[in-house]
């Protein structure tokens, strides 16, 4: 059975944050990794930086302006500095895929510690 709950009561920390970058050409079939850093409120400042970290669950969603996303399979998992993802793009199209440049939203999610 399920049972109702608030978002805030299953994930305490919800946290919007911003990069703009361009993804390598991706041929078919073939795999890369790079590092990007995202940033709150789109301000570059040394106190905007993101502070999701490893264990967070990361959603990614390309804006309009980076094109053609589909076929690549893209996964970002938080690395040891605060606010820095290892992006691991995964290309399953038959084709190369290049896509734009252009700006990427994160969103984070903490799971609360005394949920389980």
């Amino acid at each position: 059975m399920f049972q109702s709950r608030q978002i805030n009561e299953i994930y305490n920390l919800v946290e919007v944050s911003f990069a703009t970058f361009t993804l390598a050409a991706s041929n078919a079939g073939t795999t890369f990794t790079q590092n990007t850093n995202f940033v709150l409120n789109n301000l570059n400042s040394p106190f905007s930086v993101a502070t999701f970290a490893l264990g967070d669950i990361i959603e990614l969603y390309p804006s309009a302006s980076v094109g053609t996303v589909g076929g690549l399979v893209i996964q970002g998992t938080p690395t040891s500095t605060p606010g820095q993802l290892t992006l691991a793009v995964f290309n399953r199209s038959g084709s190369t895929i290049t896509p734009g440049a252009g700006q990427w939203i994160c969103v984070a999610k903490r799971i609360a510690p005394n949920l389980f």
